[in-house]
């Protein structure tokens, strides 16, 4: 699939808006704090991460899409990031409090450098696609803020033996311990692990998977059915019993998504936007923006 939506790395979130507290090792790894800031650009529209990322609300509350769901993040909700999910954040109404964070974004090349096992997250990709999140007890919240704590006294230390390693064993053990309290949460709301709602609900995650990752290139439901071994009927009533939408729908929400990355990010005509998008010309590409957006390429590209 060719690379639309705008890729945000490890480096650039360190020139968002209100960062403080700022520790780094390189361009491999960022503990800082920041409090939402209505200049941040960086993540109005939506656009890719291409890190690892632990981020914990530390006040207030915050909407954001990811991966065209959208979720409200409060106080003490941890959310766990893996490279590939599409952010968008949601502006807070200005009588609402400004939230602030901290948060840990790691490269991936540092993640996999050292000995952490990513089956740890990987089986769990299901649940950090559609509910990355996880609202943190206060014993949990308090193991936690240690662990942070710590990490960004070694980090400020060049002098620690070892440092980049001492580093990468504190970071595993961080993801070791998130990665188990999003899989008990997962199990406490599982159920039975084989009953047929779980395996439609899981069917269906498969298919947003899927989605993100060929929406450009494939459009039509019988393409997804046969990457998840169901009838296109059975396919497309699983998809509308569990979301609500029909699977074209939620094929076209990720078209459109792309649709916007590139007109606010990229400075490519609209032309080559429609080409980008396998559109067969504007006109067809200005009917179907205006029909799911409620403005033309144009004035969303000029708002």
């Amino acid at each position: 699939m060719p690379e639309s939506l705008n890729n945000i790395d490890a480096k650039q979130v360190i020139g968002l808006p209100n960062v403080q507290g700022l520790s780094s090792l390189g361009d491999d790894l960022f503990l800082l704090d920041v409090s939402y800031d209505r200049n941040i650009t960086l993540l109005a529209h939506p656009c890719r991460i291409d890190a690892y990322a632990a981020i914990l609300c530390r006040h207030g509350e915050l909407d954001v899409e990811i991966n065209l769901r959208r979720h409200t993040i409060r106080e003490n909700t941890l959310l766990v990031g893996t490279p590939g999910s599409i952010v968008h954040v949601v502006p807070p109404e200005s009588r609402q409090a400004q939230p602030s964070f901290t948060a840990l974004i790691i490269s991936k090349e540092y993640l996999s450098s050292f000995n952490f096992d990513l089956s740890k997250l990987q089986g769990l990709h299901p649940r950090l696609f559609s509910d990355p999140f996880v609202q943190l007890s206060e014993e949990e919240l308090d193991y936690s803020l240690q662990f942070v704590a710590l990490l960004q006294k070694v980090t400020g230390a060049p002098d620690v033996p070892h440092r980049r390693e001492v580093v990468g064993s504190l970071v595993s053990s961080m993801f070791y311990l998130f990665a188990g309290l999003l899989q008990s949460r997962s199990d406490q709301h599982a159920g039975q692990p084989h009953v047929p709602g779980n395996r439609n609900a899981l069917l269906f995650e498969q298919f947003m998977q899927l989605a993100a990752e060929y929406h450009l290139s494939e459009r039509g439901t019988s393409f997804y059915a046969e990457r998840l071994g169901l009838t296109p009927k059975y396919f497309s009533k699983l998809v509308k019993q569990v979301s609500g939408r029909s699977a074209p729908e939620w094929i076209n929400a990720f078209v459109v998504m792309e649709a916007k990355s590139l007109l606010k990010y990229s400075s490519l005509s609209i032309k080559e936007i429609v080409f980008r998008l396998g559109f067969p010309n504007s006109s067809v590409f200005y009917k179907f923006f205006r029909t799911h957006t409620g403005q033309t390429p144009t004035e969303y590209r000029e708002g």
